[in-house]
C-alpha cells in the first residue's frame, strides 16, 4: 500500500462520522441466500433522461414495480435481466433511491443508489509552509530526480450493508471512473459480522464478510487519481474492463452475458467479444414448419396439468386497526400446500421465426380462477371467494432454441416477454371497493404470478 494510502486510511477510522459518498452502485447481494434475490448491475439513462434502461440478474417475469425516489415510473419492457423504464419529467441533479420490486418479500427487492449531475471540482491546494533559515552556500549539486506526483482528488467511496441471515457474503465498493483503489476496508455495526477478507480488486475493494444472524455496518474504499494510470470502468459488474489499456476489453460493458470468455448463445449478439456472432450455433438446424406445428399441442398438455401460485399478501390484513388482504392463503395446491391452482385453457399459440433466428410465440388463452380472500377493513375481518376470469388474455414472448442432435428434438429458452394482455374481471367480493389502491397492487402481484408461471413452467424449457 501507497504511504499516502496509509495515512488516508488513518485519516478514516471514524467513518460512522463521515459523510457516505454513494456513486451509483447497487447494494451488493447477500450471496448465501442464493441466485433467485434481484439484483440491478447498472443503469442507462438516455440522453433526455426521460428513459431508464436497468441491467441486472434475477429481476423476474412478471411486470416489476420500478420508482426512483418517490416517484414511480411506467415500465415500459421487463425481463430477468433487463427492465425499460420511462420517467414522467427528468429529475434534478441529486442523489437518487433506485427500486426495483417483483413481489413482497424482502428477497423480492432490489435496490440501487444513483447520483445525477457532476461532482464538484477539488478543494484548493493549501498555502506552502514558511521558508527556513538561510544556510550556508554550498556548491550547486546535479539535478535531483523527479519528485512523485501525488495523488489528486482521493475520496472515500462507502457502502452500507445489511444481511438478514447467518453464513458468508462477498461485496465490492467499486471506484468512480478514472480513480484507482488504494484501500479499504469494512465498519461493522453489529457485533454478529465479521471480516474473513479484505483485498483490492481491479476497479474497487472486495470483502468477504461472515454473519451469525442479522449484521448490518459499512463498506468503504479509499479511491484516487494516479497521474498515468489508465482509467478502468467495469459498468456491468461482469469482472471485464471497457478499456483496453486495463486488459482485454469488454466489448459491450452494458451486458454483463458478454465480455471475453462468455459462453456464446444463439441470441444475434458476438457474447464472447471474438468479433463473431452466433459462431457456436452455425451448425443449428432451424426448426421447419411442420416441426413448429406441434408446438400449441405440447404447450396445452403442459398447460392443462396445471401448476401453483403462491399466497398473495397486501397491505396489513393481520394488524389490530390494520387494512389489507392476504389471497390464496388456504392449501389449495397439490400435497395441501398454500396457494391457488392454475389450469387455463390454451386457445392458440401462434408462432413466427423472426429475422435474428428467435422464434416469437404469442399465447391466447382462457382462466377461471378461484380465490379465497381474507381481508381487514380498519380491524374489521371480511372473507369471500374472489370469481377471477381472463378471456382470450395474450402473453408475447422472444424466445431461442437449442437443438439435440441425439434425440431431434428442440428446447425453447425464453429471451423476454414482448407484452402482456390479460385484462381480467372480478367477481363475489364486495368489500374490495374498500381496499382502495391495494386492489391495484393484488391485481398488480396476481397478474405477475401468472405471467411468471406461463414463462417458467409452461413456455421456456418446453421441448419439441
Amino acid at each position: 500500500m501507497r504511504p499516502e494510502a496509509a495515512a488516508i486510511l488513518a485519516a478514516i477510522v471514524g467513518l460512522s462520522a463521515a459523510p457516505a459518498v454513494v456513486r451509483a452502485h447497487d447494494r451488493e447481494p447477500d450471496r448465501a441466500r442464493g441466485p433467485e434475490r434481484p439484483t440491478i448491475v447498472s443503469v442507462t439513462p438516455d440522453e433526455a433522461l426521460t428513459r431508464l434502461v436497468i441491467h441486472g440478474r434475477d429481476l423476474g417475469w412478471g411486470r416489476p414495480r420500478v420508482s426512483l425516489g418517490d416517484v414511480v415510473l411506467k415500465v415500459l419492457r421487463w425481463g430477468p435481466r433487463e427492465i425499460l423504464a420511462a420517467l414522467p419529467s427528468p429529475p434534478g441533479p441529486g442523489g437518487y433511491r433506485l427500486r426495483v420490486s417483483r413481489g413482497q418479500g424482502h428477497d423480492d427487492v432490489a435496490d440501487f443508489d444513483l447520483t445525477i449531475g457532476t461532482g464538484g471540482p477539488p478543494g484548493p491546494t493549501g498555502p506552502p509552509g514558511g521558508p527556513g533559515p538561510v544556510g550556508p552556500v554550498g556548491e550547486t549539486g546535479p539535478p535531483g530526480p523527479q519528485g512523485d506526483p501525488g495523488l489528486l482528488g482521493y475520496e472515500v467511496v462507502s457502502r452500507p450493508f445489511s444481511l438478514a441471515s447467518t453464513g458468508q457474503s462477498t461485496m465490492m465498493v467499486p471506484c468512480p471512473p478514472g480513480k484507482t483503489v488504494l484501500g479499504g476496508g469494512a465498519k461493522p455495526l453489529t457485533p454478529t459480522v465479521g471480516i474473513l477478507g479484505s483485498y483490492p480488486m481491479q476497479g474497487g475493494w472486495s470483502l468477504t464478510l461472515g454473519t451469525n444472524g442479522a449484521a448490518s455496518g459499512i463498506a468503504y474504499a479509499v479511491c484516487a487519481q494516479i497521474p498515468g494510470a489508465p482509467s478502468c470502468t467495469d459498468a456491468d459488474g461482469d469482472g471485464s474492463l471497457a478499456e483496453s489499456a486495463c486488459g482485454v476489453a469488454d466489448c459491450d460493458d452494458t451486458r454483463p452475458d458478454v465480455h471475453p470468455g462468455a459462453p456464446e448463445a444463439c441470441d444475434g449478439v458476438d457474447n464472447d467479444c471474438d468479433g463473431e456472432t452466433d459462431e457456436a450455433c452455425a451448425t443449428v438446424p432451424p426448426p421447419t414448419p411442420q416441426q413448429l406445428s406441434v408446438l400449441p399441442a405440447v404447450m396445452n398438455a403442459r398447460m392443462s396439468a396445471g401448476a401453483c401460485i403462491a399466497p398473495i399478501t397486501v397491505g396489513d390484513p393481520n394488524g389490530f386497526l390494520g387494512t389489507g388482504v392476504r389471497a390464496c392463503g388456504t392449501a389449495g395446491c397439490s400435497g395441501g400446500t398454500q396457494g391457488c391452482r392454475l389450469a387455463p385453457s390454451l386457445r392458440a399459440l401462434d408462432v413466427r421465426t423472426e429475422v435474428s433466428g428467435l422464434l416469437s410465440l404469442a399465447g391466447t388463452f382462457d382462466l377461471t380462477l378461484d380465490i379465497p380472500l381474507d381481508a381487514r377493513v380498519v380491524g374489521a375481518p371480511s372473507s369471500c371467494t374472489l370469481r377471477t376470469t381472463v378471456e382470450r388474455g395474450i402473453i408475447s414472448a422472444t424466445a431461442g432454441y437449442t437443438f439435440d442432435a441425439v434425440t431431434g428434438r428442440y428446447r425453447l429458452r425464453v429471451e423476454r416477454i414482448d407484452s402482456v394482455d390479460l385484462h381480467p374481471s372480478f367477481g363475489n367480493c364486495g368489500f374490495l371497493a374498500d381496499l382502495g389502491g391495494l386492489v391495484t397492487q393484488l391485481v398488480d402481484d396476481l397478474t405477475g404470478q401468472i405471467v411468471t408461471v406461463y414463462v417458467t413452467q409452461w413456455l421456456d424449457g418446453l421441448e419439441f
